[in-house]
């Protein structure tokens, strides 16, 4: 990584102007030359007019300050090189007239130049040349500034502590003499320490304390900079989109000010981003332009460790003499530097490229992680140094009152040995000095104490008001949920009262009671609802609701809540639709009761809320569980009403309620409970567009988990139901046809392969079949082709759509062409063997055959599918290269049905966008795409192993 260094040149430009300033002018022809070469606008011109005038100069003093106006010139050029030549060489002048602040500029204007240059230790000697030289002549603000330029060196040599030493020698110099700027400028310094010891909460929070500071000192140059190092904060923290933000503002400023050498710094730490989040093409161009500019600019820790960042890429592409090349190159220039970081960054890159294989990803993941481990360890002595930081300043400013104290006492004993009659007044006079002090010390003691009273009284009364609008707002928010349980309750209420009132009077015919009774029933029932959220909700308050888990299937949970809904969202026109990527069962140990209950509440919330359009229910894995997606198409909300849509007894708005009913306890209900499980619950809304609800459900699936009623249902059994017939199954993946050729047998039916639809059509022509599985996407002809061809010659036996589009639309347009049935992959085997005991004509009760799918050994068409991973890279590889968008869109939706299959979820997510991102030609997507889906593959292999 690379970090942004302070502007060194900014710093001490003021030092070196004083400098100019201050020198011995002799001869008013000069001045008046130098005044007006100043008045030039193009750089060149100044510097060309510069170089004629130090050559019409004799004076020593005019020497200097004309070299070392060139060297500023130079510097603001991007010619680092010239501008140490002329450092030196108004150095050399300094020296042989013994002009020592001259010497002490100078000295200090070449630590900036060399460490701008990557040559730390010549930076080094430079700068503490010029802080001994400032001490001499008791300049403590510019000795400040070298201390600090110097804890900047010692930065990017690694070494810390020394950074932290030198730190500690300026701050509180700055604190007494220096400017605004000379403070935040340390500050931003310290808050890098934060960064390169990854205490990235700290250093991001100093960081903006930085940018406050800078915006209202109108300190343009130095938010550019502290914007870069933020964004490096964020990168180093995970939060990439925030990194990108800040990187991106502070590299746009630098180059709009053709300033190089920043924006190198900046560009590397760009591509270090887009390696971190596997952007590679992105990383690629940019540290290509790091390296262009560094050259440029001569910012040799930018070339560095550009230079190890193509290394890193080149790695990923397996061009391992490529990765040599550009690692042996960093070497040189960091050893130069005595950059040990970059140094070490390398050699762990260097042993992963020598020992490379054919996991290059996988390796990669390897060698961040013993980074990190590295880089905590080695550190920690140095956090609890900057943790006693301040500390450390305390003391030694009361070391140094301590040896002033006793200096005065020297003197005071001194004077009191010269005569009795000068010690007795002088003990008087310093008695009365003590009682002045103390009664001045009581009276100033008295004024803060009332101070601080009165600020007490004042923040006091701040917290008053607060908490009165609190209880205000509370007061409010009972008021109206008041007025809607008011409305809630009366409503129910008022049919079970009439209706009764109905039945006593004898109003209602005998035969019509019934009826009038299932009305009091189903009011009765949404009035103990009411009740019940209230109840759940008070227990939850009060930590006395417990939850009972037991191990359930979550797809079957899905399905039931779905089904609830059908009905109402049929009556509004609604499309319901309910998807899952999870192999079937899929047990977790939950309560079933609670989840449902939430499932139900944001699911009703959808479905009332829509008046046109579409309800999803989605459940996707994630690394740590499980999350349910519902998603709908209605009202949607504000975003301050996402600010209060949790809160209790409230809802987005009042009419809310009066347009749809409810209580509002709902959605509080539902985060109360998810919360309650280890989850959580997040929205997104657009007003007028719909929301999306996500609960995150943290938990592990029960592989060998079988419901003890199954169980017991089929060891009870007598019987088993066999299946007779033969099916021709049409599949091109040979491990999927394998799969549920298995399971066809298992059932008892015959199975006649056939691997594309040609072979699928000749088979059905000649032999005997009872009904057909054909697959939709193969080669040589497709399933809808050879279905086509199959009806056209007269073949009317059912003909069973299989394949992995499971879309609403898709899975209408098979039944639209005249597909019998509809059955999807991942196989789900409660609607495999129903389906087909449907379409044989199997009267018989099904679950039994059903159960003899359970258990069925997959191991080895498992491990045969993993083998098959390596041969798929090479396949992907071979198409991108070429460029074949069709082959991999084929190949990805080939492998994302197989991969599901047989239980790689999160390979069959991955091969599924690719397919999706080839479907809608969003070509500029492939490449991440197919890295991803690589990485998987290799992450797969490994972990089957």
């Amino acid at each position: 990584m690379l970090l942004n260094k302070k502007d060194v040149f900014g710093c001490t430009l003021a030092c070196l102007l004083f400098f100019i300033a201050v020198s011995p002018v002799h001869a008013d022809s000069f001045t008046d030359k130098f005044a007006q070469i100043e008045t030039v606008e193009l750089l060149d011109k100044k510097i060309e007019r510069f170089t004629q005038l130090q050559q019409d100069s004799n004076l020593t003093a005019q020497q200097i300050k004309v070299y070392i106006a060139l060297s500023v010139l130079y510097h603001q050029n991007n010619d680092l090189k010239a501008a140490l030549a002329q450092s030196e060489q108004a150095l050399k002048i300094a020296k042989d007239h013994q002009l020592l602040l001259e010497q002490a500029q100078t000295e200090h204007r070449l630590g900036v130049i060399h460490y701008l240059m990557g040559n730390n230790a010549q930076a080094l000697i430079a700068y503490q040349n010029a802080e001994q030289l400032y001490s001499e002549l008791d300049e403590p603000l510019l000795q400040a500034n070298t201390f600090n330029n110097l804890g900047l060196v010692h930065a990017a040599m690694s070494n810390i502590d020394q950074a932290l030493k030198y730190y500690k020698f300026a701050q509180p110099i700055y604190n007494e003499l220096g400017s605004e700027k000379d403070k935040v400028d340390i500050v931003f310094n310290i808050a890098g320490l934060y960064l390169r010891l990854k205490q990235n909460a700290v250093a991001i929070k100093m960081y903006r304390q930085v940018i406050e500071q800078r915006e209202q000192l109108n300190d343009i140059e130095g938010l550019a900079l502290a914007y870069g190092d933020l964004g490096s904060t964020y990168k180093n923290d995970g939060q990439y989109e925030l990194g990108e933000e800040y990187l991106q503002k502070s590299l746009q400023y630098y180059l709009k000010k053709n300033d190089y050498y920043n924006a190198a710094s900046q560009s590397h730490n760009l591509a270090e981003l887009y390696s971190s989040t596997l952007q590679l093409i992105k990383a690629k161009d940019y540290a290509n332009q790091a390296v262009t500019m560094s050259l440029q600019a001569s910012n040799q820790a930018a070339y560095a460790g550009s230079l190890y960042t193509l290394a890193k890429l080149a790695y990923l592409d397996k061009d391992f003499s490529l990765a040599l090349e550009y690692l042996a190159k960093s070497d040189q220039i960091s050893v130069h530097m005595v950059y040990k970081l970059q140094l070490e960054e390398n050699l762990t890159l260097y042993a992963l490229v020598l020992s490379a294989q054919q996991q290059s990803n996988s390796a990669l993941q390897t060698l961040q992680k013993y980074k990190d481990k590295k880089q905590d360890n080695s550190d920690k002595q140095l956090q609890d140094k900057l943790a006693q930081y301040q500390a450390l300043l305390d003391a030694e400013q009361l070391n140094q009152q301590l040896v002033q104290l006793k200096q005065a006492q020297k003197i005071d004993a001194l004077n009191l040995d010269q005569t009795m009659q000068q010690r007795n007044f002088t003990i008087m006079i310093a008695l009365l000095l003590l009682l002045a002090t103390f009664l001045l010390f009581r009276r100033a003691m008295a004024e803060n104490a009332r101070y601080v009273l009165s600020k007490k009284v004042e923040q006091r009364s701040v917290e008053l008001e607060q908490i009165s609008k609190q209880l205000q707002r509370a007061s409010e928010v009972k008021s109206q949920f008041l007025a809607n349980m008011s409305h809630e309750i009366r409503t129910p209420l008022t049919a079970v009262m009439g209706q009764a009132e109905l039945i006593i009077n004898g109003d209602i015919p005998v035969s019509e009671i019934k009826d009038e009774v299932k009305i009091i029933h189903n009011n009765s029932l949404h009035l103990l609802e009411l009740i019940n959220d209230i109840l759940d909700l008070t227990r939850i308050e009060a930590n006395k609701l417990i939850l009972d888990r037991a191990p359930a299937d979550v797809v079957a949970l899905g399905k039931e809540v779905v089904h609830m809904f059908c009905e109402s969202a049929k009556q509004k026109g609604l499309k319901l639709s309910f998807q899952h990527f999870l192999c079937t069962p899929y047990y977790i140990a939950m309560d079933k009761v609670r989840l449902k209950q939430i499932l139900i509440n944001l699911c009703s919330n959808a479905v009332k809320f829509t008046e046109q359009g579409e309800v999803k229910v989605e459940v996707w894995p994630t690394s740590s569980g499980l999350k349910f997606i519902i998603s709908d198409t209605g009202i949607g909300m504000t975003n301050k009403q996402l600010g209060n849509i949790f809160n209790s007894f409230t809802q987005g708005d009042n009419t809310i309620s009066r347009r749809f009913g409810g209580s509002g306890l709902g959605l509080c209900l539902s985060e109360q409970l998810a919360n309650l499980m280890g989850g959580s619950i997040s929205v997104t809304s657009e007003l007028g567009k719909g929301s999306i609800f996500t609960l995150h459900l943290t938990c592990q699936q029960l592989v060998d988990h079988q419901p003890i009623a199954e169980a017991e249902k089929s060891l009870a059994s007598c019987h088993e139901t066999k299946f007779e017939g033969t099916v021709l199954l049409a599949e091109d993946h040979e491990d999927n046809r394998r799969l549920i050729t298995l399971m066809l047998e298992k059932l008892g039916l015959s199975v006649i392969g056939a691997e594309n639809g040609k072979q699928a059509v000749e088979i059905a022509l000649k032999s005997d079949i009872d009904i057909i599985l054909l697959d939709i996407q193969m080669p040589q002809m497709d399933g809808i082709a050879a279905f086509k061809l199959l009806r056209q010659c007269g073949m009317n036996l059912p003909i069973i759509a299989l394949t992995a589009n499971a879309m609403s639309h898709e899975v209408q347009h098979y039944y639209d062409l005249g597909f019998n049935d509809h059955l999807k992959k991942p196989i789900e085997r409660e609607a495999f063997v129903a389906t087909l005991a449907k379409h044989l004509n199997i009267d018989d009760d099904t679950r039994s055959a059903g159960n003899q799918l359970v258990g069925i050994d997959m191991s080895d068409l498992v491990a045969r599918f993993a083998n098959s991973f390596p041969d798929e890279l090479s396949e992907l590889s071979l198409h991108m290269a070429a460029l074949r968008y069709t082959d991999i869109g084929l190949q990805a939706h080939k492998l994302a049905g197989a991969a599901a299959m047989f239980g790689f979820h999160e390979l069959a997510a991955c091969a599924q966008y690719l397919e999706k991102v080839i479907k809608y030609e969003d070509y500029s997507e492939v490449a991440d795409a197919v890295a991803e889906l690589q990485a998987q593959l290799v992450m797969q292999k490994e972990a089957s192993k």
